[in-house]
This record gives structure tokens, C-alpha cells and sequence, in this order.
């Protein structure tokens, strides 16, 4: 039987490995005993601003180990964490904090001015360098709470807002916990391991590095900012053996190394977010790099599926196998199972599946059995491996047939000198919809348009050939990376009507 309560792990790890490295940064260093101590210290401060279980506070700062210590204290005080994207704008923030109910606000000191006009009690959110090791004694108390109830809710997560609003993804501990010892048991961490946390703590991707690492009892090197000169400087002293990225960040990371094998030290490059590019492919299978591809979301507190380093390369177009604490399905329209190789929509439930939106029925959220919709297009194939084809609002039809534009995107990625693209559907009057292509290329190369149309003509059908094929600089992107594909629908038809008013 599972437990109701567990020991926090990072107490744990103070008691039985006090001087083992915890966190890292730029700035410092700190123990688990440390970083126990700090995290009281962040507890009393929850305490003082009158704080209660059930409780939510939200934060608006970049990546420190003060983010850290205060994520950690609101789970052992039963307060609920709403972590939320610096990159919002401030009308934004101020809906996330009124929609979620936030009684507190911690940010950094750059945003006060914000802070002042949120309506809520605010504290500073120092940066690393208010945390030397000297002063993690302050503030410890030995009746602060060791345990945590997995069924309490945690946070409040907003998603990427892909579908529109962002939506509030309401978790419980037990959600990011499961998901954690799920990944734990598909990449075994040792405790001589660090994590690389640079994806931001506002997304579930970020969060769940610190499970993980509190989970296995090894270090976290927290960074705020994707800096690839620093980040390849830590690859190749050997600090870092753990890193999680999209797609884009480690083309970024690849280009500035100029094609240099990392050092063995590096042992696993967790990649999601997005699809990879055939280039992309082929420098990963010269360099060997440890990349195990994965899928997952805000509504399972991260992934679900990844590769193993067991899984052969050409595994690495998937996402890998279902791992542990969750259950996947492929279903029909109708609700029932998919066959192998049929690209129908994703269903999951599990202990890593969120409690439900945040305003939302949750009886509108999962269905009597208790699955989740995604509302992802994928497939398994025949050896179990989950291939994630796009969204199912992406899909469209034209002249009577069903267009999925990730098997477009996927034969365009393959044309030499491609570095990413997007496929979006534009009105048509003779035929429904019709796709358009946006296409970006890796670095000075030459992108033949002629030529890429014809290379298209060999795989793909009639129907599937885009309408129009535009080259962009750079593509707009929200959240970790992720491409805005709302922005450039709006960047098509402005080009649309300007070229209907010439």
C-alpha cells in the first residue's frame, strides 16, 4: 500500500548525508544540511507573513537557490507554490495571481514596481548571493514539519497557453514525487550526479529537476538564463552530468561548440518540447550524444515517456517508452483503443496526473474511468515506443482530407540546411484550408525554396504540398522555447491583407 505521508527528501538527506552537496550555483554552494536549515528559514518567513495549510503564494522571479529553498518550505507548511512565467506581461501576472487566489508574492528585486500595484503582500526574493554558507544557521526550528501529505495540493502551474488562455494546472505532491521516482528509475542518478537546472522553475520541466535530485540524493546547479558559454564551460569541467533541454537550447549549445564531442562526465541529455530536425538528428548520431528524447506536460508534472540508454538510435524520432506511475493509451474519437501505428489522440491517468484546472469542472476534465485527454496526436509502434505527432486542434482538412502538419513539418526538417519549421493553416476557398509553410535555416547556409518544394514533391502526396513556403530569421517563441504558432498566424495574415491591398 502507498503511503499518505512521506519524510520530505531533502530532510532526510540532511540527517543521513548532511555534507553532501545539495545545490549549486554561480554564487555558492550548500550541503543538505544547509540548504535544510535554509528552507526553515523560508518556512518561518510563510509563518510570519501568517501563511496556512491551503494557502497559495505565487513568485514571480528568475532561477536561484532562494527559489529553491522557498519551493521545498511551502510543501512542508502545506502551502500551496503558483509559479509564474517572468515572461508574461504585467496584465498577465496580475490575472494569474487573481485567478489562483495568491494571499503572498515573493519576487525579485527587479519587478518591484510591479510588485506595489499587485494588491498583495510582498517579500523580496533575494538572488544566490544573499545565501552564503555562513548564514544557512539562521532561522532553524526543529518543530518544523519533516513530513508531507502526497495528497496536498503543491501548485498551481499555468501552461504555455498554446490553446489560448493559459490554463492553472492545480498538483498534488504526490504528482511531482511519483513523476520523479519514475524518471529516477529510467535514468538512475547516482549521488556524485548534478543536475543542470536552467529550464525556469515556473515550468514543470524546471520543477521537477529538483525532485529528482532531492529523490536520489545528488546536487542540482541552478541557473538563471541560458548562457551557452557558461553551460558548455560546466559540461567540459565535468560539473555537470545531467542536463534537461528543447530542442532549440541544444542547437544553441551544439553551434557555439563547433561540433565538439562533450565529455564522457555528460551522461544524459533529457530532450522535450518540440520535435528535432533531421540536421539535429545527424549531429547527435555523429557526436553520440546521450540524448534520451521524451514527452510529457504540465498535466502529468512532466514526463511520461522517454527513452532509456539502453533504446537503440533509431528509437531516437520517438518519445520513448511509458515509464512508471502512469498508464497510455491511444484511443478513437468514439473512446476505444487504438491500433499500432494509428495516429489517434493520447490518454493517460495515474499517480502523476494533475487533480484537475484550476476553475474547472473536473467531472469536464477526465472521463468515468478516469483518463486525461491531452489532445495530442501520437501512435505507438509495433515494439511500444510513443511517436507524438502533433496537437489535435492542429489538425485540419483540406479538399475533404485530414492534414496533420508534423508530417509535413517532419519531411521539410529532413531538406539539407533546414534548422526548424512550422506548418500553419490558412482559409481557402476552392479547398477548405491549405498548409503554409514557415521554414528557418541553419545559420549563412543557402535554402533553395525550388529546390525544398521539390524535395517535398518526393514525400509527400498532392494534397499535403503547402501553399506557400516562407523563410523566416526567427521564429516567435513563449514559454521555455516553445514556437508561437498564434503569433505567426497573425504574422500570415497581415502578410495576406498587405498583399490584398497592393
Amino acid at each position: 500500500m502507498d503511503p499518505a505521508v512521506i519524510t520530505c527528501p531533502v530532510y532526510r538527506n540532511s540527517q543521513n548525508n548532511p555534507d553532501r552537496v545539495a545545490i549549486r550555483s554561480e554564487a555558492t554552494s550548500l550541503s543538505y544540511a544547509q540548504l535544510e536549515r535554509l528552507i526553515q528559514g523560508f518556512a518561518g518567513k510563510l509563518k510570519t507573513a501568517g501563511m496556512k495549510t491551503g494557502d497559495r503564494i505565487g513568485v514571480i522571479a528568475g532561477n536561484s537557490v532562494g527559489y529553491v529553498a522557498l519551493i521545498f518550505a511551502a510543501y512542508r507548511t502545506g502551502v500551496s507554490l503558483v509559479p509564474i512565467s517572468t515572461r508574461l506581461k504585467p496584465d498577465d501576472w496580475i490575472d494569474c495571481i487573481r485567478r489562483s487566489g495568491c494571499r503572498l508574492l515573493f519576487i525579485d528585486a527587479k519587478r518591484t514596481a510591479f510588485a506595489r500595484s499587485s494588491g498583495c503582500d510582498l517579500v523580496i526574493l533575494d538572488g544566490d548571493e544573499s545565501f552564503e554558507a555562513s548564514e544557512t544557521t539562521i532561522g532553524e526550528d526543529s518543530s518544523f514539519s519533516r513530513e508531507v501529505l502526497l495528497d496536498q495540493e503543491a501548485s498551481v502551474m499555468f501552461t504555455s497557453g498554446s490553446g489560448g488562455t493559459p490554463k492553472g494546472v492545480i498538483l498534488t505532491f504526490g504528482n511531482h514525487y511519483y513523476n520523479a521516482l519514475a524518471s529516477n528509475e529510467n535514468t538512475r542518478l547516482r549521488r556524485d550526479d548534478c543536475w543542470l537546472a536552467v529550464l525556469p522553475f515556473y515550468h514543470v520541466g524546471g520543477m521537477s529537476i529538483l525532485f529528482r535530485a532531492a529523490i536520489a540524493g545528488c546536487s542540482v546547479y541552478v541557473m538563471n538564463g541560458f548562457d551557452t558559454d557558461r553551460i558548455n564551460r560546466l559540461i567540459d569541467e565535468g560539473t555537470i552530468t545531467h542536463i534537461s533541454l528543447v530542442p532549440t537550447m541544444l542547437g544553441s549549445l551544439l553551434a557555439a561548440r563547433e561540433m565538439r564531442r562533450p565529455p564522457a562526465t555528460l551522461r544524459t541529455i533529457l530532450l522535450g518540447g518540440g520535435p528535432m530536425s533531421g540536421s539535429m538528428l545527424d549531429d547527435i548520431e555523429k557526436l553520440s550524444l546521450p540524448v534520451l528524447t521524451t514527452y510529457g506536460m504540465t498535466e502529468t508534472a512532466s514526463q511520461v515517456c522517454a527513452l532509456s540508454s539502453t533504446d537503440l538510435v533509431d528509437k531516437m524520432r520517438s518519445s520513448g517508452r511509458p515509464l512508471g506511475n502512469v498508464e497510455i493509451k491511444i484511443v478513437e474519437a468514439e473512446g476505444q483503443q487504438a491500433c499500432v501505428n494509428r495516429d489517434r489522440e493520447i490518454v493517460v491517468r495515474g499517480k502523476t496526473v494533475f487533480k484537475g484546472y484550476l476553475g474547472e469542472d473536473t467531472e469536464a476534465t477526465f472521463d468515468p474511468d478516469g483518463w486525461f485527454r491531452t489532445g495530442d496526436i501520437g501512435c505507438f509502434d509495433e515494439d511500444g515506443y510513443l511517436h507524438v505527432k502533433g496537437r489535435l486542434d492542429s489538425m485540419f482538412i483540406s479538399g475533404g482530407e485530414n492534414i496533420c502538419p508534423s508530417d509535413i513539418e517532419k519531411a521539410a526538417s529532413e531538406f539539407p540546411g533546414v534548422s526548424e519549421c512550422v506548418v500553419i493553416a490558412v482559409d481557402d476557398a476552392s479547398w477548405g484550408k491549405r498548409p503554409v509553410l514557415f521554414v528557418a535555416k541553419i545559420g549563412e547556409s543557402d535554402l533553395g525554396t525550388p529546390e525544398l518544394r521539390s524535395f517535398l514533391e518526393t514525400r509527400l502526396s498532392r494534397i499535403q504540398l503547402p501553399e506557400r513556403i516562407i523563410e523566416i530569421d526567427q521564429f516567435p517563441r513563449k514559454s521555455i522555447g516553445k514556437i508561437d504558432r498564434e503569433r505567426l498566424k497573425e504574422m500570415l495574415l497581415k502578410d495576406i491583407d498587405s498583399q490584398g491591398d497592393s
